[in-house]
Formats: structure tokens, sequence, C-alpha cells
């Protein structure tokens, strides 16, 4: 009897230690089996519009505009002189003769258009700005073997633990 219990034992204690070596070499496909899982960290892009440069207004000053103008003006009016002459015999003669009036021409600078200041805008120089972000976190935990398959297929999309895939802990 002493031999058979003997035997029973090692039968169980060698069993144990095959299910033990076998689920260390991978070998375990059982309900109370996992492995530890990694995942990555996950990034993304987030594209930012930016400013690169503010819009700016600013003043512009447009000279006046001149032109050279001719103009006839009155110098003297028209006016009646005494005037003294000598006749045919020598005699002095007298009589009133109207002098015309008398012209010049003058010349001038005149405003055309006046001096003014006009504000002129640019627009805004805009650009794109990508800069890298994480997303997830990178996790790890213990995952059931049996039925799920080796690899990340049953871990769950969401953040949680526990959630859909069966994923253990942190």
């Amino acid at each position: 009897m002493r031999f058979r219990s003997v035997f029973f034992a090692a039968a169980v204690l060698g069993s144990a230690a095959l299910a033990s070596s076998a689920a260390w070499a991978g070998g375990c496909y059982g309900e109370a089996c996992y492995r530890h899982v990694v995942q990555p960290p996950v990034y993304g892009v987030i594209s930012e519009k930016v400013m690169l440069q503010a819009p700016q207004v600013y003043a512009r000053a447009i000279p006046g505009e001149y032109a050279a103008v001719s103009e006839k003006v009155l110098i003297a009016p028209p006016r009646k002189v005494w005037q003294v002459t000598r006749g045919p015999y020598g005699e002095a003669l007298g009589c009133w003769v109207t002098a015309p009036a008398q012209y010049a021409l003058q010349h001038r600078r005149v405003m055309v258009r006046p001096p003014q200041v006009v504000q002129e805008a640019t627009p805004g120089v805009y650009g794109t700005f990508h800069r890298k972000v994480l997303v997830q976190p990178a996790r790890s935990g213990w995952e059931p073997i049996g039925g799920a398959g080796y690899g990340f297929g049953s871990v769950s999309a969401g953040v949680g633990v526990g959630i859909g895939g069966g994923f253990v802990g942190f």
C-alpha cells in the first residue's frame, strides 16, 4: 500500500511538474494560463494653424501733384493819355489818345491733387504646425492564453482594465 501511495504521489507531482513546465514552455492553453502582454505607446500628430506674421496696417503718404500754369495777366489797364505832336507847319498839336491795356504772361505752380495719407493693410501669414502627441500610453498586463490566441488581438481597444478581451491589470 505504501508503494501505491508513493506511486500516486509521484504521478501527481510529475503531472504537476509536467503541466508547469508546459506552461513555462508556451504550451499552456487552459483557462488558468496567462501571458504577460506589453503594448507600446500610441502617438498621433496634431496639426495646428499658427500665425507666423501678424496682419499689419501702415500709412503710406502720397505726395501732392502739381502743374505749371501760364496765364495772361493785366499789367496796365487801357487809359487815356494826352499826346502832343507837331503839325505840318511846326505848330504843336495836342489830343487825347487811348493807350491799350498792357498784358504779360505769368507762370505759376498750382496743386492738381492734394497730398494724402492712405492706410494699407497686409494680411497675416499663417502656417501649419505639426506636433506629436501621446494618444495612448504604454500598457502591460496579463491576458488569458486559452482561446484568445497570441498577439494583441484579445487586448481591449479601450484604456480601462478588464474591458472586452479579459485584459487584467496594468
